[in-house]
């Protein structure tokens, strides 16, 4: 065949693949552009609102950019149109409620500004109060620590405050004028469900068993009472578990519920057992006195620390004493946390140390970056994130690597005073509370940061999360305390009760165009 004869088609297919290569590039630099240019400065006119990028660029793409056009619309008519922006920016929540890309972090925080800016009856709703807003414990005239490990210890002015503890829905608190108050969760509210009354004395420290049937108090009588919360409404006499000569500085359950470890102030460590009537035996007795108790997830081993910073550690599958002693620290352990698959013990003063747990010598390394004491730590679901915190501002993260602690790094952020934090159940958001009485949400992956609901003028106290995440419990100094939506999904819910209603499909295709139309209010 003449060579002439296939030079034209093959110039036709040369030049029809450079035209594609061509328009394949175009698109490709037209997404990155798309996709890098900085949202805080770009400018969507409302001609432009409603339109599509014409090349389908990465995965959820158009989704992602569909969300950052929605919230920024809502930004534009919050002054005129706060009801529908909130609706608007809880549409974007919904399509895109994962904090790992910075605008479904930009969705989740514009929707939380704009609940805040609502009038006082409305956010009243979004908020899920426990009745009154500015409702105390009775006998309470201030708050204080929430009960698990991480906890602050007391000091002088802390004894009167409210003390938190929770499991699954539920949540007991006290004010430390005697007795304690049970509420439950019940359709995004609070309702009272026990009260647990002892005149005797002030209640200074409390636990509830994981499985939410036992709730144990303590107070200066070197005694400890347990209730039966498993029926709703006044619960019968409580079970008084006495045996410590000094007075009780700390209660652990474990995680079955069925058993319940104390120390106080004579040095004795005691465990208590439902399957033996609550009889107590003592584990054993520190060299000066104990400040700090804690229990692996897994039931396994009962750590303390004590004031000369030693390290105290019991295998409970053996009845006898503690099975080492290691010093551990300068001064006292303020510290104790566990990693949830009970590989790692975190203890501090002001450095930590990071343990691993194991029936071997215990292997430790020092995590130096606070300059005063540390006073909360909370590992992320996954072990792969430490959080610490200290009243000098510092919120240190800590990347574990998995699990690899001889691979940390830190980072710092100064957000004033930190008096608790908290990972949330997923590991995808990091709560702290603070001494202005506000509490921050962060998401260690984008380094986004997001305000949600102060707690009130006075500092945060304490703070638990119900589980499964949904609702984060907060006291504060002015003897408060409040719940807040701490997910997407329950930002979304307050959002749907504060409006009264959920988008219609017209509305949807305007703020979302070409995102299939969800209902996001039940």
């Amino acid at each position: 065949m003449d060579s002439t004869t296939t030079e034209g088609p093959r110039r036709r297919r040369l030049v029809l693949g450079a035209v594609g290569l061509g328009i394949v590039a175009a698109c490709a630099a037209l997404t990155w552009v798309f996709m890098h240019d900085d949202p805080e400065e770009e400018e969507i006119t409302d001609e432009e609102y409603n339109v599509v990028p014409p090349c389908t660029g990465p995965p959820n793409y158009n989704r992602t950019r569909r969300v950052r056009s929605a919230t920024q619309h809502a930004l534009r008519i919050a002054d005129t149109e706060p009801r529908t922006a909130v609706l608007i920016a809880a549409s974007a929540a919904h399509v895109l409620p994962s904090l790992r890309t910075p605008e479904g972090a930009r969705a989740e925080r514009t929707l939380r500004e704009l609940l805040a800016t609502l009038p006082a009856d409305e956010l009243m709703n979004a908020r899920v109060p426990t009745g009154d807003d500015n409702d105390s414990l009775p006998g309470s005239e201030g708050s204080n620590e929430a009960s698990g490990s991480g906890r602050r210890p007391e000091s002088g002015d802390d004894k009167d405050k409210i003390k938190l503890a929770s499991a699954g829905s539920l949540v007991v608190g006290s004010g430390g004028k005697g007795g304690a108050i049970v509420w439950e969760l019940r359709d995004d509210r609070l309702v009272e469900r026990n009260i647990l009354a002892d005149s005797e004395g002030a209640v200074e420290i409390l636990a509830i068993a994981p499985t939410g049937r036992w709730v144990a108090t303590a107070g200066h009588d070197q005694s400890i009472l347990v209730w039966d919360i498993s029926e709703e409404g006044q619960p019968g006499d409580p079970k008084r578990l006495e045996g410590h000569r000094g007075e009780i500085r700390d209660l652990v359950f474990s995680s079955d519920g069925e058993r319940l470890f104390s120390y106080a102030t004579n040095d004795s460590v005691r465990e208590w057992s439902v399957g033996r009537d609550w009889l107590g035996t003592e584990r054993g007795r520190a060299r000066v006195e104990i400040v700090r108790l804690g229990l692996t997830p897994d039931d396994r081993y009962l750590f303390a620390g004590d004031g000369d910073g030693v390290i105290y550690r019991w295998d409970l599958d053996d009845d006898g004493g503690p099975g080492s002693i290691s010093k551990a620290h300068d001064q006292a352990i303020t510290t104790l946390a566990f990693s949830p698959d009970s590989k790692h013990l975190l203890s501090a003063d002001r450095n930590g140390r990071l343990w691993t747990v194991g029936s071997g010598p215990l292997q430790t390394k020092v995590l130096r970056g606070h300059s005063e004491t540390i006073i909360s730590a909370s590992f992320s679901a996954d072990g792969n994130w430490l959080a610490t915190a200290s009243r000098d501002g510092e919120l240190l993260w800590w990347s574990l690597n998995g699990g690899d602690v001889g691979t940390t790094s830190h980072r710092r952020e100064e957000v004033g005073g930190v008096e608790w934090v908290s990972f949330s159940p997923l590991g995808d958001r990091l709560y702290s509370g603070h001494t202005d009485g506000t509490v921050q949400v962060r998401d260690p992956w984008n380094e986004e940061y997001l305000h949600i609901v102060g707690s009130g003028p006075a500092a945060v106290s304490g703070m638990v999360m119900l589980s499964p995440g949904d609702y984060l419990v907060t006291a504060s100094l002015d003897g408060s305390v409040r719940v807040s939506p701490a997910s997407a999904r329950a930002l979304i819910r307050a959002a749907c009760e504060a409006v009264g209603r959920g988008p219609t499909e017209q509305e949807w295709a305007s703020w979302l165009p070409g995102q299939p139309y969800e209902q996001i209010c039940s």
